[in-house]
């Protein structure tokens, strides 16, 4: 697993995204080939190539006229995901309304937003359009049990790299649930429409490739919870009036909109006004923002840089905001490493006056309601961001907390952000900076006893977090006190 975790750390989701939509199309034309599949060969390459034109086309086309920087990757993606589930032809009619699907969905990007911040899955929008106009119907063939094996193993280790296991699993249970309940009393038996739901249905790519699209989901996990049990009632509901239908895009669009009004959204260009050198290669980026931001201390966000040429990694990343919400300026606490993606490198030329783009706030790796409670936060190198964010936050709402910090570094001058920690005494801070050796635990079980239960907070780079929880678990604390937030290399 921790191979599979390296892997997937090496690459951005995006470009996850895009390698595994190509293989699926890749292996659906290869069973077009000897009519595995019913499908035609040049239907789905022509198809493929007008999507990929059109949506290429209308993301330079918006980028321009919103002058916001264009996201290749993501056009990309949208194509690919729409050759999947509409019916690949080569009618010239059908492959127009073809073209205006994947018009429509890059459109939505920009159209159909809040503060730069789309509202429906630009894929649900392209498809709710063909649906409700009559124009075509949405076939989502990528269902067909043959594509299953690759469309599970896709789907494993979109769920591995997103961490969303448990959303499919709500997801998937409220969906078989009601179409075992809808199904009580027809012809077919129970046993035939779950298999019928699982083999033969877009269940799984619905579930794993559109459904954990993070820009169109709650941003906390319960609410994503509640998302995921009510797109998966509907899912299986079978309910219709009029043009309208339970179809797998018409219940994904209800989600987003459920999802639009329990998230705040809204993306917000920062200006980068200072930058602080811990050390060769810790440092803090203060951005002042040109609007507001909205987000809750220990959160983390995406952020965009300018349109640059990148490596296989793109030019965007999740950051955890190193900021309190009490605060002025953006705070992003960043570790250079050797060699560098091209994203890192363009953030060390960074001059003050530059702008980045943020945007998709989420997480739930945030202080308990209850100040009541006990708190041992553990760093593990830059992995003390959202404490910086937390404990800021204390120290401004004058919030005082029975709290612990270990912050484990490997050297005495990659500790950053210690003034902030040393001021957070007046309210209830014990701070504890641990200088690590190598070959040796950074702590141990021992200095991790609390004479009162306590809530645990680690955060840091997959192998620390797995390592420190290890030893949480070996001295009898429970998974209901361990909170984790990963970082996944960038």
């Amino acid at each position: 697993m921790q191979k599979l975790s390296t892997l997937l750390n090496n690459i951005t989701m995006y470009r996850l995204l895009l390698y595994g939509l190509a293989l699926l199309l890749a292996v659906a034309l290869g069973l077009s080939f000897f009519d595995v599949i019913s499908p035609k060969p040049l239907e789905i390459v022509l198809s493929t190539v007008v999507l990929l034109t059109v949506c290429s086309f209308a993301s330079a086309l918006f980028s321009k006229l919103y002058s916001r920087a264009a996201n290749v990757e993501s056009a990309t993606i949208t194509a690919l995901i729409l050759a999947c589930i509409l019916p690949p032809t080569t009618d010239p009619t059908r492959l127009l309304y073809t073209a205006l699907a994947g018009f429509v969905a890059i459109t939505a990007k920009y159209v159909i937003s809040y503060k730069g911040a789309h509202i429906l899955n630009p894929v649900v929008a392209g498809s709710v359009m063909l649906s409700l106009t009559g124009l075509m119907s949405v076939t989502w063939w990528v269902g067909s049990p043959y594509l299953l094996p690759v469309t599970t193993l896709f789907g494993l280790l979109i769920l591995r790299k997103v961490r969303k296991f448990s959303l499919f699993f709500v997801f998937s249970a409220c969906a078989i649930a009601m179409l075992l309940l809808v199904g009580m009393g027809g012809e077919q038996s129970l046993l035939t429409l779950l298999q019928n739901a699982l083999l033969s249905g877009p269940l799984v790519f619905f579930g794993t490739v559109m459904f954990t699209e993070p820009a169109t989901m709650p941003s906390t996990h319960r609410n994503q919870l509640y998302f995921g049990a009510l797109v998966g009632v509907l899912y299986s509901a079978q309910l219709r009036y009029g043009i309208f239908s339970t179809s797998p895009h018409m219940v994904l669009a209800l989600g987003n909109i459920f999802a639009f009004a329990v998230t705040p959204r809204a993306t917000v260009k920062l200006q980068l006004s200072k930058i602080t050198k811990f050390s060769d290669r810790v440092f803090d980026y203060s951005f002042e923002p040109t609007s507001r931001l909205s987000y809750v201390a220990g959160q983390y966000a995406e952020w965009t840089l300018p349109s640059l040429k990148t490596d296989g990694r793109g030019n965007r990343r999740s950051f955890t905001l190193a900021s309190s919400p009490t605060e002025k300026h953006v705070h992003l606490g960043v570790k250079f490493y050797e060699p560098s993606s091209t994203f890192k490198k363009h953030l060390k030329s960074m001059k003050l006056g530059d702008f980045v783009t943020i945007g998709q706030v989420k997480g739930s790796f945030t202080l308990p309601s209850n100040k009541k409670i006990p708190l041992v936060f553990i760093a593990g190198g830059i992995g003390v961001t959202p404490f910086r964010s937390m404990v800021q936050s204390m120290i401004d709402n004058d919030e005082a907390r029975f709290t612990t910090l270990y912050y484990c570094a490997s050297d005495r001058s990659e500790l950053a952000y210690e003034d902030v920690f040393i001021t957070a005494k007046k309210v209830g801070l014990t701070y504890k900076p641990v200088i690590t050796t190598p070959g040796k635990p950074a702590l141990t079980p021992d200095m991790l006893k609390t004479s009162n239960p306590a809530l645990y907070y680690i955060s840091g780079p997959e192998p620390f977090v797995n390592s420190v929880k290890q030893q949480l678990k070996s001295i009898n604390i429970p998974n209901s006190r361990i909170k984790t937030d990963y970082f996944s290399g960038y």
